[in-house]
């Protein structure tokens, strides 16, 4: 901005640069991380040669500002940020209710122009909600409520999957792990308008209502389904028993599963569960209306993605309000955070010299951790062991219980800094097997050192 104004201040706008587009090519705005910051200037004049500039009756309401569009389907979205959404205008020279307005302030140049200059927001954190149906595309249609009971539930428990708790050789983990994965499971039915279904797994009353076949047939279709305990107990039992402990179960530190009457009968790990046929009554139950929706970001990290810029001159002492809209800019895209063509902003970590334990030693201790009494336990129980632990030579031990103090840990940061440099290369070298990087991971060069005699 400061190199702005100068330039501005002494009619040498021309010597600044612009991210003018490459042939074909929309032009590419980097982030403030990638070093770089970018303004957009106008003037609100005549198009008529000879007329002065148009002077903005501040005092009067009179206002300039610029709003940002995306370019979708040959047309504009503008920004609602009080709704969030993206929403399509029925015509561009116009401005939409509640559109994100964006400030402009002024400056005058040698020759008493009046100029408007603003910053362009090249980046964002907020995100907007896009309804599951908008993003069915085709023949094919997403349930994002059955992908998520997928992603929480079904795919935990199948081998096909993550096989999150066959893995698990330990009993009382292995329970721990079903039970809370039951949990989620009821959860679930509460969150997604079948809280009715949930309250009502081991009755034997009949829905009513909008989906009451459907849901009768999910809850037949949980009852069909067992765990492969000792008990052979059923989903729909399951589910039932964990739901009614479920502030128990939510509380801080979890709960006591054998007081709560949840035992071995409850582990997940040879259950009979056919995830078919679960899926299909659950997606059949659920509202037609796909409430859920995917949560994008304002900025789209999407290559083809354009976006425009328009000013507005407003007048609200007018009846009707007059809002001048103006032409667009070209279309330019929005880098990502990680963009190939990004400037690169140089980071240099000089580590330690010298490495004797002389010198590390003097190094003082200013990063701290505080380590809870169960933290420490269990840092302590592995302490000595680690390499049979992550060889599986040897289980990690049980926690040993019994009360202690907090522990506040101080750390070097520089030998922080060389523990963190050594595990770098050790997990390169390892992914190295899945993305053979090592040959554009890193470039070292000597640095000429000069000797005085």
């Amino acid at each position: 901005m400061e190199e702005f104004l100068t330039a501005a201040a002494n009619n040498r706008l021309s010597n600044l640069s612009s991210p003018v587009p490459e042939g074909s090519q929309a032009a590419k705005l980097f982030q403030p991380i990638h070093g770089r910051f970018y303004l957009l200037s106008a003037t609100l004049a005549c198009r008529f040669p000879g007329f002065p500039d148009r002077a903005v009756r501040r005092e009067e309401g009179e206002s300039v500002f610029f709003v940002l569009r995306r370019l979708v389907d040959g047309g504009e979205q503008g920004w609602i940020p009080t709704q969030p959404t993206w929403k399509t205008l029925p015509r561009p020279r116009m401005l939409l209710e509640g559109e994100e307005r964006l400030a402009l302030s002024s400056t005058i140049t040698l020759d008493d122009r009046s100029i408007y200059v603003g910053y362009i927001p090249v980046a964002s954190r907020e995100t907007y909600a896009v309804p599951a149906a908008q993003l069915n595309t085709g023949n094919a249609t997403i349930d994002f409520r059955v992908e998520e009971f997928d992603a929480r539930f079904l795919y935990q428990i199948t081998p096909l999957g993550s096989s999150a708790v066959d893995a698990i050789t330990d009993d009382s983990i292995a329970l721990n792990v079903s039970v809370y994965l039951l949990l989620d499971a009821y959860e679930f039915l509460l969150n997604n308008e079948l809280s009715d279904v949930a309250q009502n797994l081991t009755s034997a009353a009949s829905f009513s209502g909008a989906k009451a076949m459907e849901k009768n047939t999910l809850r037949s279709t949980l009852a069909a389904q067992t765990l492969g305990g000792p008990s052979s107990l059923t989903l729909a039992q399951a589910l039932s028993d964990v739901g009614q402990q479920r502030q128990q179960l939510n509380q801080e530190g979890g709960a006591d599963l054998s007081e709560l009457g949840l035992g071995d009968d409850y582990k997940l790990q040879d259950h009979t569960i056919n995830p078919t046929n679960v899926r299909e009554a659950l997606r059949n139950a659920l509202p037609d209306v796909l409430q859920s929706g995917v949560e994008l970001p304002k900025v789209e990290p999407q290559a083809n993605t354009r976006y425009v810029l328009r000013c507005v001159y407003e007048r609200p002492q007018c009846e009707p309000i007059v809002r001048v809209v103006s032409q667009p800019t070209e279309p330019f895209r929005l880098a990502p955070f990680f963009d190939a063509d990004a400037p690169v902003r140089p980071v240099k970590i000089p580590l330690p010299t010298d490495i004797s334990v002389a010198a590390l030693r003097r190094f003082k201790k200013g990063v701290s951790f505080m380590l809870s009494p169960a933290m420490h336990r269990r840092a302590e129980a592995i302490a000595g062991i680690e390499s049979d632990i992550i060889t599986g030579d040897q289980e990690p031990p049980a926690d040993s219980g019994g009360d202690g103090l907090a522990y506040i840990c101080s750390f070097s940061i520089q030998i922080i800094f060389i523990v963190a440099f050594f595990l770098l290369l050790m997990f390169v070298i390892i992914l190295n097997i899945a993305f053979w990087w090592i040959a554009f991971f890193k470039i070292c060069l000597p640095i000429p050192k000069r000797f005085v005699s």
